[in-house]
């Protein structure tokens, strides 16, 4: 299922959250089974789509698959990855939390960058430079939802 396609958005990262929502909306009022006698598969595809677009980590991963890739494809450098697990050993060691936050910000400002470049990528589908910073993007904003987990307790080591 192309996301994009099933709510009428066009195929790229960046994406409204109005927009999608209006969208979505419409979609459903479309789809309603009173209306339509496939509504309630067409309902529940649209429902799907909404909830895969509107998280921005499920969105990109949607677009790689598109493509016939994933993130594994791309894998992240031997650095970024050092400096993820060098996080989740300092938050399992307990260091201090303003070092822990100073390396965040580190991380998260590689991740904003990554991210303003996927803001600006031409059309659909992307070149193999730009997916594989959107890959870089994914890989990295996984190991930090998952880290911020654990920061707060939600999530063992």
């Amino acid at each position: 299922m192309n996301a994009f396609e099933c709510l009428g958005l066009a195929i790229q990262f960046r994406i409204d959250s109005k927009a999608l929502r209006s969208s979505f909306i419409q979609t459903q009022r479309e789809n309603h089974p009173d209306h339509n006698a496939l509504g309630s598969e067409l309902s529940e595809r649209s429902n799907r789509a909404f909830e895969l677009l509107k998280d921005e980590l499920s969105r990109a991963r949607h677009l790689l698959e598109l493509q016939g890739l994933d993130e594994r494809n791309f894998p992240l450098s031997p650095s970024d990855l050092m400096a993820w697990m060098e996080l989740g050993e300092e938050l399992e060691m307990g260091t201090t939390e303003t070092e822990i936050e100073r390396l965040f910000a580190e991380r998260e400002g590689q991740l904003k960058t990554w991210k303003e470049q996927i803001n600006v990528f031409s059309a659909f589908p992307y070149q193999k430079q730009e997916n594989a910073i959107l890959a870089q993007w994914i890989q990295g904003e996984s190991y930090r939802r998952r880290l911020r987990k654990i920061q707060s307790g939600e999530q063992e080591i």
